[in-house]
């Protein structure tokens, strides 16, 4: 595919939520998770809790976007103010600031796979949770 139709792609998905622009067993890697999360579905829930559960006034501000043949590459600044448990922590009500990038590869019009990148321990020193050196 073009790439131009490749971001048509993950914005459908992104933006409406359209599972047609998925396939049904793409994986996706948050790399501060410690199992990917598996299925179309799943990965279309878990991205909308980030922004209307787990953090509310949740969104994100783009500031790159590289497209390929074969893949999508957004990095971004997701912000948010923390309303209810993630990952084990109880709602603090602090906001968050956190740059991002995530990358999905596609084949025959379809997300296979996403990996998210971001710095977790800057996440969790902005929701007030200690954090240990080498974390």
């Amino acid at each position: 595919m073009a790439n131009h139709e490749n971001l048509e792609v993950v914005q459908r998905f992104l933006q409406e939520g359209d599972l047609t622009a998925i396939m049904e067993d793409a994986e996706f890697f948050d790399f501060n998770l410690s199992e990917p999360i598996l299925g179309s579905q799943a990965i279309s829930n878990y991205i909308s809790k980030h922004y209307n559960h787990w953090f509310r006034d949740g969104g994100a501000e783009f500031t790159n976007i590289v497209t390929s043949e074969r893949c999508v590459v957004m990095e971004f600044t997701f912000r948010g103010i923390h309303q209810a448990e993630w990952q084990g922590i109880p709602a603090t009500g602090k906001a968050v600031e956190i740059p991002m990038c995530v990358i999905y590869d596609l084949e025959k019009g379809k997300i296979t796979q996403g990996r998210l990148y971001y710095n977790g321990a800057s996440m969790l020193r902005q929701l007030s949770i200690q954090v240990q050196a080498g974390s």
